[in-house]
């Protein structure tokens, strides 16, 4: 253990006092100085407890510092290092050889699995508890080790994906320990289960979807059946609305159809609630909620014409004001006005497979860095939606014809019910190429033919390849960027060189109509539209190139 008062500081003059070689002295010292101007303050002025050190040293984006992710994982090897000399931490690399028990458990395992148990079984090894032996308490002292006492960053994260791998094989791989890790779930629950509520208001629920499906003939159904992830989302809507009555003080067995969630006082109750849970305003949430009940209310329950018409004022006061883009989606695209975040932007796949390209010692980590570098390589190049990206398949979606590769995602996949059919440049497939080659397969349960391989064989949930595309954007550009944000990072790169030719940036993002991009973006090349303007009046005035007056006072 430290003592309270240790700092960095302490660690230079431990690293100065060893008999080391020089360069790893050097090397040594050289980590402790980067790791604390990374941190905004003196060695000396940097406390010396490791969990809070990790803490910090996670939230530090190297890249937006100049350094590379290889050399920042290399200052925080190093540091551990020096660490060691004045408190007891467990090793960034586990090096006691796996026991011949465990051996014979994990050997027959995908090799995804045995990267995240790795060091788990080389843990329990090196503290001689057998597989016949282990208990939870040693399952958790795994955890505390790797939390507590370790410099490596995000063991939250492992320690997760070790319990989810571990709780697996509990139930499929014989001779497994039979002891189940309990799994803390950290998210705010605003929607339950349907079993919290009646039988009969599931039922009442699925026979209308059953309706807005085609799947009954009913003269007040759709003219058009609804997709299948359409009636997903109103199976949810549902579900959320019942889920926020009872947040209101509603009792669940009270809620017994969809009759108790669309009349007139419960709808009020419902969209107070959903347009303020949780620490902001959800407009559009509540809007589209809404309309969802409005819906019902009209077509599956009858209510009165007086009732209705309120029912229609409410959702009309919660319609957004402003069509287009919202406003928080303008000030994130004014980053791009910048053509030094352009490049930046537009290099990031290279930059991320050059991290790993070329590793002897492939990790899943790396693997999913390959991975990401090819999702948005594929998002600059084909600005798709996030469903069909993370369900991209490789026999279904990418096809080849001579030294072409072509996206093709047909109607019924897509959102607008219009098919995708867009090629990809050279560059992109042969990215595509590489990840498949090296990095795939370390990504993948069992034999899939998904391009991001998920849980059980099938895609990466959207949700998940988001997540994890937002926050390695933002870690190396250090702008908030989701997936969706890159069809309109698309839309105006293009309008901001050919201003006013919509019609092609709506086959781009395969709208149904020329009008759905102009609601959209008219207005998004206006500094580009000024600068032409600008630039033709400098023309007129034969000053093109040159500067006049003063500059604008600061």
């Amino acid at each position: 253990m430290t003592s309270p008062e240790a700092t960095l500081a302490d660690l230079l003059t431990a690293v100065a006092g060893t008999d080391w070689s020089a360069t790893r002295k050097r090397d040594c010292a050289s980590a402790i100085r980067t790791a604390a101007k990374a941190l905004g303050a003196a060695p000396g002025d940097i406390p010396l407890n490791v969990k809070l050190l990790r803490r910090r040293l996670d939230e530090v984006a190297p890249e937006s510092l100049g350094m590379s992710r290889l050399r920042w994982n290399n200052v925080r090897a190093l540091l551990n290092r020096a660490i060691e000399l004045k408190a007891k931490v467990m090793p960034s690399a586990q090096q006691d050889p796996v026991s011949p028990s465990w051996q014979a458990l994990a050997e027959p395992l995908p090799r995804s699995n045995w990267y995240r148990l790795s060091a788990l079984l080389r843990f329990m090894s090196g503290r001689g508890v057998e597989p016949s032996d282990v208990a939870l308490a040693d399952l958790e002292a795994f955890r505390d080790a790797i939390i507590e006492n370790r410099l490596r960053s995000t063991p939250e994260k492992t320690w997760d994906g070790v319990v989810w791998c571990w709780n697996r094989l509990v139930g499929e791989v014989a001779g497994w320990p039979q002891i189940v890790i309990p799994r803390e779930d950290k998210r705010t629950v605003y929607v339950l289960p349907w079993d919290m509520f009646p039988p009969s208001l599931k039922a009442d629920v699925y026979a209308y979807l059953k309706i807005l499906g085609g799947e009954i003939i009913d003269e007040d159904g759709p003219l058009r059946a609804l997709r299948p992830s359409t009636l997903a989302n109103r199976d949810y809507q549902m579900r959320a609305a019942a889920s926020a009555l009872v947040a209101a003080g509603v009792a669940a067995n009270t809620i017994c159809t969809i009759g108790d969630l669309v009349r007139l006082e419960p709808i009020k109750l419902i969209l107070e609630h959903v347009l303020h849970r949780g620490d902001g305003v959800h407009r559009a949430g509540a809007f589209n909620m809404a309309n969802t009940l409005l819906a019902a209310a009209k077509h599956w329950v009858k209510v009165d014409d007086d009732d209705l018409t309120k029912i229609r004022k409410i959702a009309a006061r919660l319609s957004p004001m402003s069509t287009g883009l919202t406003e928080k989606n303008r000030r994130r695209l004014m980053h791009f006005n910048d053509p030094d975040v352009v490049q930046r932007f537009l290099g990031l796949p290279q930059r991320l497979a050059g991290e790993v390209r070329g590793s002897t010692h492939k990790t899943v980590v790396d693997a999913v860095t390959a991975q990401l570098a090819v999702a948005i390589a594929i998002l600059q190049a084909v600005p798709i939606r996030i469903q069909n990206l993370s369900s991209l398949d490789l026999e279904q979606h990418l096809v080849e014809r001579g030294n072409r590769v072509y996206v093709l995602i047909p109607g019924e996949e897509v959102k607008n019910g219009r098919p995708y059919q867009l090629e990809l440049p050279g560059e992109v497939a042969d990215l595509i190429a590489w990840y498949c080659m090296d990095y795939r397969d370390l990504l993948a349960e069992v034999p899939t033919t998904a391009l991001f391989p998920g849980e059980q064989g099938g895609p990466k949930k959207p949700s998940t390849l988001g997540v994890q595309i937002t926050k390695r954007v933002q870690a190396y550009l250090g702008l908030p960027v989701n997936p969706h944000l890159f069809r309109h990072i698309a839309a105006k790169l293009y309008l901001d060189r050919r201003p006013g030719e919509y019609a092609l940036v709506s086959r781009l993002l395969n709208h149904k109509s020329v009008a759905t991009t102009m609601r959209a973006y008219t207005g998004t090349e206006s500094v580009s539209a000024a600068r032409h303007y600008q630039n033709l009046v400098q023309d007129l005035r034969g000053t093109s190139g040159k500067s006049v007056g003063k500059k604008v006072a600061r």
